[in-house]
């Protein structure tokens, strides 16, 4: 009888006791992993982020700037070079045909004069030319 007993308490508490160890153990874990893995890929995700947006957004940026610049600063120069130009060519022409037609003028009014006094005096003295 007490063998009989001994063996069937020292049955009865292995498989108790297992049993309980391996409940206590499997919730420990099961809190402990969620925690640890909660906290692991929190902070694997965050620095994955960091690292992909920081490229990326670098490299969208400076796309969208290069291209923002080219688009504006070829306007502003098509714009100031059409104003520049229509005023340096206008004030070029104007000097241009100032100049052009003061000269022709005062060529055409000095040959028309001369002509004109010329008769007049032929007119005029002829007889005392000759």
């Amino acid at each position: 009888m007490a063998t009989h007993m001994t063996t069937r308490m020292a049955t009865h508490m292995a498989t108790h006791m297992t049993t309980r160890m391996a409940t206590r153990m499997a919730t420990h874990m099961a809190t402990h992993m969620t925690t640890h893995m909660a906290t692991h890929m929190t902070t694997r995700m965050a620095t994955h982020m960091a690292t992909h947006m920081t490229t990326h957004m670098a490299t969208h940026m400076t796309t969208r700037m290069a291209t923002h610049m080219a688009t504006h600063m070829t306007t502003r120069m098509a714009t100031h070079m059409t104003t520049h130009m229509a005023t340096h060519m206008t004030t070029r022409m104007a000097t241009h045909m100032a100049t052009h037609m003061t000269t022709r003028m005062a060529t055409h009014m000095a040959t028309r004069m001369f002509t004109s006094n010329a008769q007049q005096t032929q007119a005029t003295h002829g007889d005392f030319l000759r």
